[in-house]
């Protein structure tokens, strides 16, 4: 039997009211507000933890790009004073300044000398009765030294004269307002009578 079709293109007052008010089962068309906030916020969540990690991340691969930094400048630095201490024929030290006597092998060097300058570790050395002088660690580079010493383990040698049998040499940089100190040892290849 075929039945007139209505305004509501073939479907009753009831059944366009049943399947949008009242059928739990009917499909929606939207979100709700509150639906929308929540997801709002959740998404607003995850994305602070997300951040979170990520400085996290950041920070930690710069303090550690900082400390290799430091740590290649300090390694450069007491490499070259150690190997200069080994090879030495006599050695003086004060506060932050520390002079090296060569031996005369023929290259004409008479005068080594490492100074803590401000923020700078300067390196001079005499040869043939004109000076060099160079930087070690800058004031313009991102490290820089804030204190240098260096300190001797005396003894005796085997005819029980007073001898250095080992010399420390300590420096602190500074690196984005962060202090790392440093230090290492040498062994003169001659015992030095002072």
């Amino acid at each position: 039997m075929n039945t007139p079709r209505n305004a509501n293109h073939g479907y009753s007052r009831f059944d366009v009211y049943r399947n949008t008010k009242m059928d739990p089962t009917a499909r929606r068309q939207a979100f709700t507000l509150a639906e929308m906030l929540i997801a709002l916020i959740i998404t607003a969540l995850l994305m602070a933890a997300l951040a979170a990690v990520v400085h996290g991340g950041l920070t930690s691969y710069r303090e550690n790009e900082d400390l290799a930094t430091v740590s290649q400048t300090a390694r450069a630095a007491l490499t070259r004073i150690t190997r200069d201490i080994r090879t030495a024929e006599a050695m003086e030290y004060g506060n932050e300044l520390f002079t090296i006597i060569p031996p005369n092998d023929g290259s004409g060097i008479t005068e080594i000398q490492y100074e803590r300058d401000g923020g700078e570790l300067i390196y001079r050395v005499t040869k043939s009765g004109h000076e060099a002088t160079e930087s070690i660690i800058a004031s313009t580079d991102d490290v820089q030294i804030s204190s240098f010493s260096v300190t001797e383990q005396t003894g005796q040698d085997w005819q029980g004269y007073d001898c250095t049998k080992c010399l420390a040499i300590a420096i602190t940089l500074t690196i984005e307002g962060k202090t790392h100190s440093f230090s290492a040892t040498a062994r003169p290849r001659r015992n030095h009578l002072y």
